[in-house]
């Protein structure tokens, strides 16, 4: 493993920060972090997964708070979420910021797993105001809080396709993407610290020419975007992620994009100061951007290849749905369903024709089947990670 020499750049985040003075922590340990925003491997079920909340640890009973003024929107029990509490929250946007194509106005804040609430539903409540107390109801057996943020709308993108809706400029459930984002937007992470280092590795097989692993620390759990001269990924919006539609589809991360098979490493409450992601690609990129929700990260330069920046405007990717939840459950059930659901897979093909050409000469060497170069065979393998 050799590292790779790179410059720290910053472009425009995804999704545009919201966190200031009115906005707090849901829990008084906000360091105490289980399992990050994003792609992981998820210790309880043995596999990978795409995690749309942060996980808070703690004990039985640890009071949880709001963490902005706002209105009590529902109570709800799910099977795997268990007891949950949702409160929205307006938001001010003097930029008329958007996310995707609808105006930044609201976000809907999602507190799973309670062991008991201190709230009614449309009561209002404030900033650091106590709403309940931490447990392990739904089908977790680990103390902790699976907390979500959805922007403008609550439905998952799962829900919405699977139940054939239509989106609408105004409604909050068919919006026609997946609202979860990063918890850190509105809550922070401080202090923001550690470093962000590639290494180049060995890649898993022969189908990937190329390897890359990406070390970083508790610091920073906010990875957001990969980008390379093949495309970019965003996780913020799922822009660029095939199979995006479906729970099972983005949980895939072997066949995450076109160009590349994310592998992120194991992450748990006792894991020390250290969180890795390794990326193998098809074909060796001329540059590799890693960025975090603030736009902030860091560049590599292929030998030979120009060292210029690259422009890194907004992504936005329509009709993109997912929950907010830890666990699977139906994705044809409740709008503010909190729970990952386990429908067919369908992927999305969202490279460019570059990436395509790459994606078929690599696979082609394999002998692994491809359809009309709009996405490829899915590459199963057997993964063995330890379990906690």
């Amino acid at each position: 493993m050799s590292q790779l020499e790179t410059v720290q750049v910053t472009r425009s985040p995804e999704v545009p920060s919201f966190h200031n003075s009115s906005w707090t922590s849901p829990v008084p340990k906000p360091a105490s972090i289980s399992s990050p925003f994003g792609p992981r491997w998820k210790i309880s079920s043995d596999r990978y997964d795409f995690h749309r909340g942060i996980d808070y640890f703690d004990e039985d009973d640890t009071e949880l708070y709001a963490i902005a003024d706002g209105v009590v929107f529902q109570h709800r029990e799910f099977t795997d979420g268990g007891t949950t509490t949702v409160i929205e929250h307006e938001l001010e946007n003097p930029s008329d910021a958007m996310f995707h194509d609808r105006k930044i106005n609201k976000v809907f804040s999602y507190y799973n797993h309670l062991n008991s609430r201190t709230t009614t539903e449309g009561q209002a409540v404030q900033k650091g105001e106590v709403i309940g107390r931490m447990g392990q109801t739904g089908s977790t057996t680990f103390t902790h809080l699976h907390f979500t943020t959805r922007l403008v709308g609550y439905c998952t993108l799962q829900y919405q396709v699977a139940n054939n809706r239509v989106p609408t400029a105004s409604s909050e459930c068919a919006t026609g993407f997946d609202p979860a984002v990063h918890p850190y937007l509105f809550v922070g992470a401080e202090p923001r610290l550690g470093l962000k280092e590639l290494y180049e590795i060995q890649p898993k097989n022969s189908s990937f020419a190329f390897a890359v692993r990406y070390n970083t620390s508790r610091g920073h759990l906010d990875l957001d975007v990969i980008e390379t001269d093949f495309g970019k990924i965003s996780f913020n919006t799922r822009a660029g992620i095939w199979g995006k539609q479906t729970i099972e589809g983005l949980d895939d991360l072997d066949n995450i994009t076109s160009w590349m098979s994310l592998n992120p490493g194991i992450f748990r409450s006792t894991t020390p100061d250290e969180i890795y992601y390794e990326m193998h690609f098809f074909q060796k990129p001329a540059y590799l951007e890693v960025l975090d929700i603030y736009g902030e990260g860091i560049r590599w330069n292929a030998v030979g290849s120009s060292s210029s920046s690259s422009s890194s405007s907004t992504s936005s990717s329509s009709a993109e749905p997912t929950g907010a939840g830890s666990s699977t459950s139906s994705s044809s059930s409740d709008p503010a369903e909190t729970g990952s659901s386990t429908s067919s897979n369908a992927s999305e093909a969202t490279s460019t024709a570059t990436a395509k050409a790459s994606v078929m000469a690599n696979l082609a060497m394999t002998g692994i089947l491809l359809d009309t170069g709009l996405a490829f065979w899915k590459l199963r393998k057997a993964v063995k990670v330890g379990e906690e």
